[in-house]
């Protein structure tokens, strides 16, 4: 029985996966809150190559940002916000569906590639 269990847990987590389900939503677009996780905020990002929300979370250092689909997080100073943590990228597909990679500098002058939202 005990087995049996097991594999039907194996099938749902899998069916969540292909299905395009995100188990966690750090990272991915928002329209408020409480579609992020407890201890994240919806942040609404406008640079000049595009405009966005997505769920994160604020941070001092890297040491405070999720690792997310193989990559690093990246602790940025933002303008009104602080540092919030963004994952970082090499190419869009890379960063989730409604996020591109962009070339980002922040308040204090430091550029990374980064996953940006590209819609509200």
């Amino acid at each position: 029985m005990k087995n049996i269990a097991w594999v039907a847990s194996i099938v749902v987590v899998v069916g969540l996966a292909a299905s395009g389900c995100v188990l966690d939503p750090t990272y991915t677009y928002c329209s408020s809150s409480s579609e992020c996780e407890r201890h994240e905020r919806c942040f609404e990002i406008t640079t000049s190559a595009t405009r966005g929300a997505f769920c994160s979370a604020e941070c001092t250092s890297d040491l405070g940002c999720e690792r997310n689909l193989g990559y690093r997080g990246s602790c940025m100073d933002v303008d009104g916000y602080g540092g919030i943590c963004f994952q970082e990228c090499d190419f869009h597909d890379d960063c989730y569906s409604t996020s591109g990679c962009f070339d980002f500098t922040d308040r204090t002058g430091f550029v990374n590639r980064v996953c940006l939202p590209q819609r509200l």
